[in-house]
């Protein structure tokens, strides 16, 4: 039988395509840690873009193609904005 599977890249919803009930724990389970792990990383983006905004330096914005505004807007969303 195929294994489950999952996109947790994926703009929109999370898909699971389980195909048997005896899968489905596992990868439920993968999917969870798929997500967290997604959130951890968003977290850590979001504050070094705050971190980088509180510098003001329009160098080191201009490297990475923002404006401080933009920087601290998305810097302020919740880790599981998009």
């Amino acid at each position: 039988m195929p294994s489950p599977t999952v996109r947790p890249h994926h703009r929109g919803p999370l898909r699971l395509d389980l195909s048997s009930r005896h899968e489905r724990g596992p990868a439920l389970l993968h999917a969870i840690f798929a997500v967290i792990r997604q959130w951890i990383a968003r977290s850590g983006e979001r504050q070094a873009l705050r971190d980088l905004a509180e510098r003001d330096d329009p160098h080191l914005l201009r490297d990475v193609g923002l404006t401080r505004e933009q920087a601290l807007r998305d810097g302020a969303k919740w880790f599981w904005q998009r």
